[in-house]
């Protein structure tokens, strides 16, 4: 029996694919779907609220509203299968499965603008309005600036200091103001709190 995610897709061979060479590999492939179907069931998302953050857990239900609220923004990319090369036996009879999710087609190059979009979407538009703040070395920056600039919201970007070129460029091709604080990830949540 072939167990699906949604997101992912077929986590066994189809039919007409090389089916495994035997029970152990068949076992070890129901064994690893169902994981990475217990993994999509338990995902732990960190909130603050009133001051403290806590975890709580995100159902299914909850990805799913997530992705109605990027799709506007966020492209579908592809899962491209590819033969891995790797020295275990099963792999060298092309058994084994590599799947690579190509999310370097995503504008800024990086997954980071699921995220982004689907925080920044959840705004009211007052309180878009009033913009969005965040510290980051470089993808999560570009990403919120890139939204931020979708929703006409002001972002400010708080970057390292060593901050790569292309990454402050890429946030404030999309209107951001940068801003540099130190070196260190601390540093630039101070700097992003002061400014907040």
């Amino acid at each position: 029996m072939a167990i699906e995610s949604r997101l992912f897709g077929p986590l066994e061979p189809d039919e007409g694919e090389p089916q495994a060479a035997n029970a152990t590999a068949a076992t070890s492939v129901q064994a690893a779907a169902n994981l990475n179907v217990c993994i999509l069931h338990t995902i732990l998302a960190s909130v603050t609220r009133g001051g403290v953050q806590e975890s709580v857990l995100v159902s299914l239900d909850d990805i799913r509203l997530a992705a109605g609220r990027i799709r506007p923004l966020v492209r579908r990319t592809p899962l491209l299968d590819v033969e891995a090369g790797l020295p275990w036996p099963e792999q060298s009879r092309g058994q084994t499965r590599l799947h690579l999710k190509c999310e370097c087609f995503q504008p800024g190059g990086a997954f980071k603008i699921r995220g982004a979009c689907n925080m920044i979407a959840q705004l009211s538009p007052e309180a878009r309005s009033a913009g969005v703040i965040t510290y980051s070395s470089g993808n999560h920056g570009q990403a919120v600036a890139i939204v931020a600039e979708a929703f006409k919201a002001p972002a400010v970007i708080v970057m390292p200091e060593t901050s790569p070129r292309v990454k402050v460029d890429g946030a404030r091709r999309h209107g951001a103001e940068v801003v540099f604080a130190g070196t260190t990830s601390t540093g630039r949540k101070v700097r992003a709190e002061e400014i907040a």
